[in-house]
């Protein structure tokens, strides 16, 4: 009766009941050999009661059914999709990157970026199923836990984050309760003596209690950015370009309709940026610039290529002396590269945590111990606004090339597609 009197006295009396059974006709020996040999451990299979709350998956929830249920979480991101090498498909088959092996480098096809957006839808339509399923576990009530009020977004059968992007709860604005959760104000500060303070009891208390983190700074610091992502930082802190604009992808770097685009030029002259980068990609920049440009200018073309380089300017920036440099060197066109760098290389800022570096130099020459670094930009800029705009940009593949075993000596170069220049970039004296 005492057991029984306890709270949860049932289930108690329950587990006591299963420890007796456990030991049967045993001996008290032979019961303790047994425990010993299970590990010291009682199976106990508890069903609960009408009271109890059980805990589980939407997976397990399955065929089951509840007076009351608590979708919780429905907000939490779905998992990431492994979409990393071969990807396959039932009716398309494997789908692989076109991997340019001289220049060390891979780019996506049609083919498997068509079987990734099917994976992705189909990745969806699966969630969706599995969120049907958790709704209609409950025989009377179904209560779901979201941060806020919001509505169904009208791509979500396409590209649904989380569950709560399929449920639009303007049909059910009666039924929302706001639910405060752990989110609270600091506390006041208040006074807890009387009388006059001692003054250094004060201190030494606030020197050993609110002592400042020292490494606050390194706190902020992001494990992972990208050379086009220091770009962006520090032209929305100057109010260049707009906050939305949109990430990039993994071990790809900006392309050359996003530099237009932050340039402030047409989608025309996005296009035309492009092409040119596709034509420096492509050119021998040993060759005499006058053929050379006739020649890639015509492969383009039959590539398909809806907008060509100029002929006169692109003989002009191939006659540029600055590819004059290269003789000897061993080239490596569009070099995607990681690295991880100290953050006072990267941010205004004393840390000296490492953070990783992602992005890909147009033009990376080696030679030796000896380094080339060349950015392409199509830009309207002069050659010191140029230096000045993209700073970070340079510094890192700076530093990314000087990560090159053997690599003593960094040159960097800037040329400006546009206007028809090239200019060094001053880098800073390696330690």
């Amino acid at each position: 009766l005492a057991l029984l009197a306890q709270p949860c006295g049932t289930e108690r009396m329950a587990r006591v009941r299963r420890f007796i059974a456990e030991g049967g006709e045993r001996s008290v020996a032979e019961f303790l050999e047994k425990l010993k040999n299970g590990g010291y451990e009682v199976g106990l299979a508890e069903k609960g009661g009408e009271n109890a709350v059980r805990v589980m998956t939407i997976h397990k929830a399955k065929g089951l059914e509840f007076p009351v249920v608590i979708c919780a979480g429905l907000a939490d991101e779905f998992g990431s999709m492994d979409q990393i090498g071969v990807l396959a498909d039932d009716e398309y088959g494997f789908a692989t990157c076109a991997y340019d092996l001289e220049g060390l480098t891979s780019r996506e096809t049609l083919l498997r970026a068509v079987v990734k957006e099917r994976l992705r839808r189909r990745r969806t339509e699966d969630e969706m199923r599995l969120l049907y399923v958790a709704l209609t576990r409950a025989r009377e009530r179904l209560w779901m836990i979201l941060p806020a009020e919001r509505k169904a977004r009208e791509d979500a059968a396409y590209d649904a984050k989380c569950f709560a992007d399929f449920i639009d709860l303007s049909a059910l604005e009666e039924n929302i309760v706001p639910v405060y959760g752990d989110v609270r104000e600091a506390p006041s500060a208040r006074v807890l003596i009387a009388g006059e303070a001692d003054e250094e009891a004060r201190r030494a208390v606030a020197a050993r209690y609110r002592r400042e983190y020292p490494f606050a700074a390194a706190s902020q610091l992001p494990v992972k950015t990208s050379a086009t992502a220091l770009l962006r930082e520090r032209e929305q802190a100057a109010k260049l370009v707009d906050a939305g604009e949109a990430e990039e992808d993994v071990f790809v770097q900006e392309d050359a309709r996003g530099e237009a685009v932050r340039e402030g030029f047409s989608s025309a002259d996005a296009e035309t940026g492009v092409a040119y980068h596709a034509f420096l990609e492509r050119a021998d920049l040993s060759a005499p610039p006058a053929e050379e440009a006739a020649r890639v200018i015509a492969a383009m073309r039959e590539e398909g290529f809806a907008v060509l380089p100029d002929a006169a300017q692109a003989e002009k920036i191939l006659g540029m002396p600055v590819f004059s440099l290269l003789g000897g060197y061993t080239l490596y066109r569009e070099q995607p590269f990681l690295v991880s760098l100290p953050a006072s290389v990267l941010y205004d800022t004393a840390a000296q945590d490492e953070v990783l570096v992602q992005g890909a130099i147009d033009l990376l020459a080696v030679r030796g111990d000896e380094a080339v670094v060349i950015d392409y930009k199509y830009s309207a800029r002069d050659a010191a606004q140029l230096l000045q705009a993209y700073a970070p940009q340079f510094g890192v593949y700076a530093a990314a090339a000087a990560r090159i075993g053997g690599v003593r000596r960094v040159r960097a170069f800037v040329v400006n597609i546009l206007r028809g220049f090239w200019a060094e970039v001053p880098l800073p004296a390696r330690e």
